[in-house]
Formats: structure tokens, C-alpha cells, sequence
């Protein structure tokens, strides 16, 4: 037996849209996180793009996601297999069982 948890921290790219996977509707969304990485002198920005799927029922009626917002997300990971012009391709997601919506104040971050 393993351990599948996932913790992220990062901003909605792109308007969250619903869709139907494996019969069940999901609001779906890619997340980025950038890190600043120091290497050799310098520094550069790394981005990771994350798949994000929430089910309905994790929503709150006032819950409203946008591109840009702040989230830090609890999940587990999950692949599925899609096909692309006949193609089998595996797809990673993060199947989402908590989350926060954050906003940055004063160099800080608090929960919204």
C-alpha cells in the first residue's frame, strides 16, 4: 500500500469549465505554480501545469473560481487513458478533496 496525496499552491489559468468524465461532472481547470530557481549564479522561473477536478459537491454555493484566483489544493492523483487522433495517451490529474480559495495582503497570504 502507498501514500497518493497532493499539495498545491497556485493560480487558475484559464476559465474553469464544467465537463463530464467516466459519467461524472466535474468543474475542470489548469493550475499553475511557478518557482524561482537559483542555479549557478542566476535564477530562472519554472511553471508546472496542473489538471485540477472538483466535484460539485466540494463547491459552496458562493464559490466562485476565476482565472487568476489564488488556491491551495488538497488531492490525489489520478491517470486516465484518452485518445487523440487514435492515439493512446495517459493523462494525469489531480482529483481534488479539499480546497481554499487565497489572496495575497502585505507580502502575506490568508484564506479568502
Amino acid at each position: 500500500s502507498g501514500v497518493n496525496r497532493v499539495f498545491l499552491i497556485g493560480q487558475i489559468s484559464g476559465k474553469p469549465e464544467w465537463q463530464t468524465i467516466n459519467q461524472q461532472r466535474l468543474l475542470c481547470f489548469l493550475l499553475a505554480n511557478i518557482e524561482e530557481i537559483k542555479k549557478d549564479g542566476g535564477s530562472y522561473k519554472h511553471s508546472e501545469w496542473h489538471n485540477i477536478k472538483i466535484p460539485p459537491e466540494m463547491l459552496k454555493g458562493d464559490t466562485d473560481l476565476q482565472c487568476g484566483d489564488l488556491l491551495y489544493v488538497q488531492g490525489k492523483l489520478q491517470t486516465r487513458i484518452v485518445y487523440d487522433n487514435g492515439i493512446k495517451l495517459y493523462k494525469t490529474e489531480v482529483f481534488v478533496t479539499s480546497f481554499e480559495k487565497l489572496k495575497f495582503t502585505n507580502e502575506s497570504i490568508e484564506i479568502v
